[in-house]
């Protein structure tokens, strides 16, 4: 890990390229600055499936935020979102790049509905109330399809080619709920929806069926509703 000029890069060494590669979190430009500001309530799936409606912007926990740019396009699009990582290398790097992005005058709003908590999301979701859970776990290495790109196959370097996801959705779904009550202090929080983000062609999770999925191009989106029954 290495703060070169004004941010924190991870680099990994490289043996057929003269420069190490590196994996940093960018808000301002690159794809998320092409992106975020363009992200629209309906040619984004993702936000279809959380449920965004006119004057309804949920609060999201994020539990596997990895670089943060699937929290960063529901910031943008007026949700308030709690990301959730469990590296403390890639929390760093998160950290450092919501700290540089909240500097930027046309930023600063939407980073100001991102709030990082470091650490094991299982904790947040016993204790953090919100209407909707987010899971994009770690996808398996593709082995026919072409190469992932590059910030997926450092991240695969970093984590492994499976993150978690099984024993999130098995904790989310236990406290789904579409009472849309919120508990009292000291009752486990509820959640009306969980989310997970899949390959396209990919089986649920755990082999849990959804309610109804959305895809997009590449990826899908799983849609578990509250009082969940398998």
């Amino acid at each position: 890990m290495q703060r070169v000029d004004d941010r924190l890069e991870l680099h990994f060494a490289s043996f057929d390229a003269p420069s190490p590669d590196r994996l940093v979190v960018d808000f301002t430009k690159g794809r998320m600055g092409y992106r975020g500001p363009r992200a629209g309530r309906r040619n984004e799936p993702l936000a279809r499936a959380i449920g965004l409606k006119a004057g309804d912007c949920p609060h999201v926990i994020d539990t596997t935020a990895g670089l943060g740019s699937d929290a960063f396009i529901l910031a943008q699009l007026g949700c308030t979102v709690t990301l959730c990582e469990s590296h403390p290398l890639l929390a760093a790097l998160l950290e450092d790049g919501l700290k540089r992005a909240a500097q930027h005058e046309a930023l600063a709003p939407t980073i100001a509905r991102m709030q990082l908590i470091p650490g094991d999301a299982r904790d947040t979701l016993r204790t953090h109330q919100a209407d909707v859970v987010y899971l994009d776990p770690m996808y398996p290495h593709r082995q026919k399809s072409a190469a992932a790109k590059k910030p997926m196959q450092l991240l695969q370097r970093l984590l492994g080619a499976h993150g978690q996801g099984e024993d999130l959705l098995e904790l989310a779904l236990g406290r789904a709920s579409s009472s849309g009550v919120r508990p009292p202090n000291g009752v486990a929080p509820r959640f009306a929806r969980v989310v997970v983000k899949r390959p396209l062609r990919a089986p649920p999770l755990g082999e849990i069926k959804p309610h109804h999925s959305i895809e997009g191009s590449s990826t899908r989106f799983d849609v578990y509703l509250g009082n969940y029954s398998k």
